[in-house]
């Protein structure tokens, strides 16, 4: 396809590209971050979309009219946003998680800015962003998303978007899953807190001169802190398994978006 010969049905796919394109990267994790410049992003964008324009070729020809072609372009920001929706569920998750093991610690009042979504969370919890977001690139899933704008444009042609029911029951799914990792995600920490708790009742209950409020609050806070390092490699663990299920839903969000 060269600049010489596009014509205006591969200017229109181009253009159907760059709007799949530039949704999946304002939407994927790291990619997405405002300390990225908008620059960078658009230029990211428009790569891709000048990479994958040899498979716009020999596509069916695409609406002529201005309202059948803002829909169209409205459909590739649609699948843009909900591949990239399915990685921020799983980075939710993390967070979610990570915000109930620091309610438990005491750790809720001491918030830090986070630079990826630009909100204030809790310190323990962008430790744990942090390591997600390492173990995000680690196992190389952020080239997942690069390998999915392909396989999106092999399924789904430019226009050729269809909004299906099977689509609502998927994402509910993906929701129900991230509420289901967070659980799992902070169960270690919050079952040693638990039983911390449980340890200090009994004390107060065998020992009622002591002073058990003022002693429990830092040795409550020793021991999270404790049980949080030990359970890293449960963490990582689980995480990794989370990438993998989110390589499959993105492929399962595909057929679905793909099916007519």
């Amino acid at each position: 396809m060269s600049w010489s010969a596009l014509t205006v049905v591969e200017l229109q796919a181009l253009a159907l590209a760059f709007a799949r394109v530039a949704a999946i990267i304002l939407s994927t994790p790291l990619l997405s971050s405002r300390t990225l410049p908008v620059p960078v992003k658009a230029a990211l964008a428009l790569s891709l979309s000048l990479a994958v324009a040899p498979l716009l070729r020999g596509r069916p020809p695409l609406p002529g009219d201005v309202l059948a072609f803002a829909l169209a372009v409205a459909g590739e920001v649609a699948v843009g946003l909900l591949l990239g929706f399915a990685a921020r569920l799983l980075f939710g998750a993390v967070q979610l998680g990570s915000q109930l093991v620091s309610f438990q610690l005491g750790f809720g009042i001491a918030n830090v800015l986070d630079p990826q979504g630009g909100t204030e969370v809790s310190v323990l919890t962008e430790f744990h962003q942090l390591v997600a977001l390492l173990l995000f690139l680690a196992v190389n899933a952020h080239h997942w998303f690069v390998q999915a704008v392909v396989r999106s444009f092999e399924t789904i042609p430019p226009g050729g978007v269809h909004l299906g029911a099977d689509l609502q029951g998927t994402v509910m799914g993906m929701t129900a899953s991230m509420f289901d990792l967070a659980i799992r995600l902070g169960a270690p920490v919050i079952a040693v807190l638990i039983l911390t708790n449980v340890a200090f009742g009994l004390l107060a209950r065998a020992v009622p001169q002591l002073n058990i409020f003022i002693l429990s609050f830092p040795l409550q806070i020793g021991v999270g802190l404790a049980a949080v390092g030990l359970s890293l490699t449960f963490f990582a663990a689980v995480l990794e398994g989370a990438f993998g299920d989110l390589a499959r839903g993105m492929d399962r969000l595909l057929r679905i978006l793909g099916t007519a």
